[in-house]
């Protein structure tokens, strides 16, 4: 064992005294002082950024643009939210011929995506969809046809959990 004579040492740093914070003091004053600056220098950055984003010319119009399109896909998936009470079969059978006719319009108009949508919800509460499908098969075009096929799988995942949550909502009301 090394005994430590006058505050120094011999098995340490030659000088060095011991329970000196001294040295821990200054590294944690140092320490804060760099993260105080490099804190205030991202905020001056976030806000360089916000002011030369909100003055540009386009920022409005690509505002308007992504709310116009949001409000699109909302309008959209309201459509596939007004499902039938598929207990009560008047109301399928509304809802079935509702779809064939707008997807059939939409087809004629040359709206192949909401035609192809419309005609997947018909598809999707169809009591015989296999029939159905190979109606379509022939009088539908091929790429129009195959548009449907690839579409059928999320618009029918779509009405099972619109299907759950109204079982959901029943089961709360009982």
């Amino acid at each position: 064992m090394q005994s430590c004579v006058s505050g120094s040492c011999s098995g340490l740093v030659p000088g060095a005294r011991t329970g000196s914070g001294l040295g821990m003091l200054l590294v944690s004053k140092t320490g804060a002082i760099v993260a105080g600056v490099f804190g205030a220098a991202f905020i001056g950055y976030c806000i360089y950024f916000d002011r030369k984003r909100r003055s540009a010319p386009d920022f409005r119009a690509k505002l308007r643009e992504r709310r116009r399109k949001q409000k699109k896909q909302d309008r959209e998936n309201d459509s596939i939210g007004k499902l039938p009470d598929l207990k009560d079969v008047e109301a399928v059978q509304k809802f079935f011929l509702e779809e064939v006719q707008s997807g059939e319009e939409l087809l004629a108009r040359g709206d192949y995506e909401k035609g192809v949508d419309h005609l997947s919800n018909a598809v999707s509460v169809c009591g015989q969809p296999q029939q159905l499908l190979q109606v379509l098969q022939q009088t539908l075009p091929h790429p129009v046809f195959q548009m449907l096929i690839q579409r059928l799988p999320t618009v029918r995942q779509r009405f099972l959990a619109g299907m759950t949550a109204q079982n959901l909502v029943e089961d709360d009301v009982e």
